[in-house]
């Protein structure tokens, strides 16, 4: 019930009020300048680095609250959604907006991005810090398969010297370190 009264107050009303649109079918982009600048909503960019392929230049857009994200697809308990098909979408969301909270409450700018080319290769998340990359790859899978880092693996033969570190992020329990790779659970994020 919170989330549909907040949905109408704030969304359809405040923000409503904000921009002055009398109609809701109005500009996407004026709807995104408010959603990013009141933290509804945040774009992550997309990494520059080219290493000689073609990439895709526009944002993706996450919401910096899942829940919120789960009540406008309608998934109301724990059950629908293990088995929504946009789960893994919801578990990218969540780990990127957790990452990006961490250093917007350190009041740092996230150094954070996404990768991907025109043939579909992508990294989830990459973590700049200074001229070092971290490829995190995000799975929501509960239990490790083999096939889950096949992204990295990709990653590593296309940067070569820019993929020293790596990271995988699944819906699991445990951590342990895998042919030089950090595998995580989402609660240690």
């Amino acid at each position: 019930m919170w989330l549909a009264d907040y949905l109408q107050t704030y969304i359809e009303r405040d923000v409503r009020s904000l921009i002055n649109i009398g109609d809701l079918e109005t500009t996407a982009r004026r709807w995104i300048s408010v959603l990013k600048t009141s933290f509804i909503i945040m774009l992550l960019p997309p990494h520059h680095r080219n290493f000689n392929k073609r990439l895709i230049k526009s944002p993706k857009l996450y919401f910096y609250d899942t829940v919120l994200a789960c009540h406008l697809l309608r998934i109301r308990d724990i059950t629908q959604l293990e088995t929504h098909p946009l789960r893994g979408a919801l578990f990218e969301n969540y780990i990127i907006a957790e990452v990006a909270k961490a250093y917007l409450h350190s009041r740092r700018t996230p150094p954070i991005y996404f990768w991907r080319d025109q043939s579909g290769h992508e990294v989830d998340l990459l973590v700049e810090d200074g001229t070092e990359l971290l490829p995190v790859e995000l799975k929501s899978g509960q239990t490790f398969s083999p096939n889950m880092p096949d992204a990295l693996g990709w990653w590593c033969r296309l940067a070569g010297e820019f993929s020293d570190r790596l990271m995988l992020v699944y819906g699991g329990n445990d951590s342990w370190e895998l042919e030089g790779m950090t595998v995580r659970p989402w609660f240690s994020v």
